[in-house]
């Protein structure tokens, strides 16, 4: 189960790239990609007893809820400005 969620985050960040040129909504789906991988990496630190491993995870999942919460601003200011 690990193993396919793992994959999962990978290819989705592959297929979203860097994250210029990206719209609102983009950033929200990227965010929650990285906030799972953050997830997935802090979960399997604590599990192996890896710390660095762990805050690493930690550090990942706030950015991407920053980058998911920078996206739903875009879209919200879009959606004002019609």
């Amino acid at each position: 189960m690990f193993t396919i969620i793992w994959s999962t985050v990978l290819y989705i960040s592959f297929i979203l790239g860097d994250g210029e040129n990206m719209g609102g909504i983009e950033k929200e789906v990227k965010g929650t990609a990285k906030e799972a991988m953050g997830k997935t990496r802090e979960e399997v630190g604590k599990a192996a007893g890896r710390p660095g491993l762990e805050a690493r995870g930690k550090a990942e999942k706030e950015a991407g809820k920053a980058v998911k919460e920078m996206g739903k601003v875009e879209e919200k200011v879009k959606r004002e400005l019609k």
